[in-house]
């Protein structure tokens, strides 16, 4: 491993991007760093911490083998979110019938409320075709000719 170490010195942590960042940071503003940058500096200075350079630790080195067990794990995750996908598309399909089943229920709604205004309009009229008739045999039993 130790050409990929080499590599990964001279490529992914070279001593000289970390200056370089080191005064990116210290040139930069505090109101225009990153969240880790910001927490980067904050080690640096005032405490001149490097608790936040990585230790013992590389994904590239770390990976190496690790390939097969990472395509098995993958692939048992693209199984588990087809599982997903198709429990969900059977919800989305069940809402499509509850939305169906309402909206001719909300149909037949509608047709009857129509029914019941004409209904009530009927109703209107013969109430007030009835007010007449007691209007007017109340103005005929009061006339003088009844007496």
């Amino acid at each position: 491993h130790a050409a990929g170490f080499d590599h990964h010195v001279s490529s992914e942590h070279n001593p000289r991007m970390y200056l370089f960042f080191l005064l990116y940071l210290k040139t930069r503003p505090t109101a225009m760093l990153t969240g880790q940058e910001s927490h980067v500096k904050s080690c640096v200075w005032p405490n001149m911490s490097h608790s936040w350079i990585p230790k013992e630790a590389t994904l590239t080195l770390k990976g190496r083998g690790d390939d097969e067990n990472e395509a098995s794990r993958t692939k048992a995750a693209v199984m588990k979110l087809e599982g997903v996908v198709e429990t969900m598309a059977g919800h989305l399909s069940k809402l499509g019938q509850m939305i169906l089943n309402t909206n001719s229920a909300m149909d037949q709604v509608q047709d009857t409320l129509v029914q019941l205004q004409g209904d009530t309009h009927e109703l209107h009229v013969e109430l007030m075709e009835v007010g007449n008739l007691v209007t007017r045999a109340t103005a005929i039993g009061s006339s003088p000719a009844f007496s």
